[in-house]
This record gives C-alpha cells, sequence and structure tokens, in this order.
C-alpha cells in the first residue's frame, strides 16, 4: 500500500486550510474494501451502491485529482465500486475498487 499526505502549503493558497489522504493498493494485497479500509484506518461501513445522480461532485473531477497527485490512472468510472465515507463542506472521503487497483482518498479544511 502506498500512503500521500498533502498539507495546506501543497494547494493553491496555504490559508484555505486544507488537507488530503490518498492511500492506493491493489486487490492482491486487500482483497476486500473492508481490509483495505481497517489499515487506512478508516470505519468500514455497510456496502450500499451509491447511484450517480445522488454525488454532488463528479467522479472525473476526483480521478483527475487522484492522477494528478499519485500518478494513478484509474479506469472509467463505470467500472468503480464506490462507498462514500463522508461527505461534507469541510470533509470529504471515500473509498474505491477500480478494477484492481483500490483507492481510500479523505480531504478535509479546517477553514
Amino acid at each position: 500500500m502506498r500512503r500521500f499526505s498533502f498539507d495546506p502549503y501543497e494547494f493553491e493558497s496555504p490559508c484555505t486550510e486544507e488537507f488530503l489522504e490518498i492511500a492506493i493498493s491493489s486487490t492482491r494485497q486487500h482483497q476486500t474494501l473492508s481490509l483495505f479500509l481497517k489499515e487506512c484506518g478508516a470505519a468500514s461501513p455497510p456496502v450500499i451502491p451509491i447511484p450517480e445522480n445522488s454525488i454532488p461532485w463528479r467522479w472525473e473531477d476526483l480521478a483527475a485529482i487522484i492522477q494528478q497527485r499519485t500518478g494513478v490512472n484509474l479506469p472509467l468510472q463505470t467500472e468503480w465500486e464506490a462507498i462514500v465515507l463522508s461527505n461534507n463542506w469541510e470533509d470529504l472521503a471515500f473509498v474505491l475498487r477500480a478494477g484492481a487497483t483500490l483507492v481510500w482518498y479523505h480531504w478535509s479544511t479546517t477553514a
């Protein structure tokens, strides 16, 4: 598993007090999202499918951020299994399986 942490100084303006943590693994190392989340230190929620129209942000934008920050290029969203852990104005967390790639994404701000 690879972990990436970004503090406010790695964003456009450090005054936004943004933080981002991303963990990347594979299904060879973690066979289930629950095991992956446990190692990331996140609680494992019940597995509930997320209807595409219920997500207020664009998966394409998040995939671009993941690619920019980690170098991991995710397949098309139609191949994703995603679970949203938190979706508030100051905290966004999700875990996803994209093919054999597992991603834990946690963005937050204290501003």
